[in-house]
């Protein structure tokens, strides 16, 4: 992840339900996951969504721009 600002993990827990983590040390992570119901630290963070791939990651893109 070297260059990058944030990382995130997305794991398929059931058909159309992720758990996704995020990891950042220039973001606030927590804020961003309080932003989709979800929670944990500064640096680590993280929540479940719900839906397709490709609109999941349009809302994050969104929420952290």
């Amino acid at each position: 992840l070297e260059g990058t600002t944030i990382g995130v993990v997305f794991k398929e827990q059931a058909p159309e339900v992720w758990a996704v983590s995020l990891r950042s040390s220039r973001i606030d992570c927590s804020s961003v996951a309080l932003n989709f119901g979800g929670g944990g630290h500064v640096p680590a963070a993280g929540y479940t969504a719900h839906g397709a791939p490709e609109e999941i990651i349009k809302e994050l893109v969104a929420a952290i721009q």
